[in-house]
């Protein structure tokens, strides 16, 4: 905005296209078909009806499919993590490739809504 303002082009034209390199990264048909649907929902531990979700990456995407995982992960956490659910488990392997927020509260509260949760990590220094 302050680049539109001062009638700096050459600086918002060079944000537009930095923009539009990562939006690109996520243009797939493959990503089109998972994120269009509505006949699914990310409640895995509702007693109604239980699902078992398994989410997997490719090594070679990271950058281009990190973000859709960490926002499907987030929404999984916040609709788990409630009161008067189903028992269920999150098992995260290769933790250090998947960002989401707050994995500190996730972990401080989920036990108490009957959710265990468990990161892996190859070694320790991850």
């Amino acid at each position: 905005m302050s680049a539109f303002r001062n009638n700096a082009k050459e600086q918002l034209e060079g944000q537009i296209a930095s923009a539009k390199i990562g939006l690109a990264r996520l243009a797939s048909p493959q990503l089109y078909y998972v994120l269009s649907g509505n006949d699914f929902t990310l409640d895995v531990n509702n007693p109604d009806e239980p699902k078992i979700v398994s989410m997997g990456n490719n090594p070679q995407k990271l950058q281009v499919y990190g973000a859709v995982l960490s926002l499907y992960i987030s929404r999984v956490i916040k609709l788990v993590n409630r009161k008067n659910q189903q028992k269920c488990s999150l098992i995260f392997d290769e933790c250090p490739t998947i960002y989401f927020n707050n994995m500190d509260s996730l972990i401080a509260t989920a036990r108490s809504n009957k959710v265990a949760t468990t990161l892996a990590v190859q070694d320790y220094s991850q």
